[in-house]
């Protein structure tokens, strides 16, 4: 599945930008969001997957892995994710002779 909302996932978890901010302005992370290496293993994957997502390196997951992010977040899969066809193709079936 293709993510179609990188901005959503990085306001979710805490990415580098955010330990930057906070080491600037000595004011905390908010505490809203999820490390990535807690969003991983919630869903199965590594940290460097997730930093990939919300780095946009990598825009897209199979529909099992997408389902345990969008499930581990708590917001709707369809929120985060959109069908990619590399992913969701189903099997082609020969047709009858």
């Amino acid at each position: 599945m293709r993510l179609k909302n990188r901005d959503l996932l990085r306001a979710m978890v805490i990415v580098q930008e955010d330990v930057d901010k906070a080491r600037k302005t000595g004011r905390p992370i908010p505490s809203s969001k999820i490390p990535q290496r807690a969003l991983a293993d919630m869903s199965g994957v590594t940290g460097g997957f997730i930093n990939h997502l919300t780095s946009g390196r990598r825009k897209s997951c199979e529909p099992k892995t997408a389902e345990r992010i969008s499930g581990a977040l708590q917001i709707p899969l369809d929120v985060l994710f959109d069908p990619d066809e590399t992913h969701s193709r189903s099997k082609k079936v020969s047709p009858k002779k």
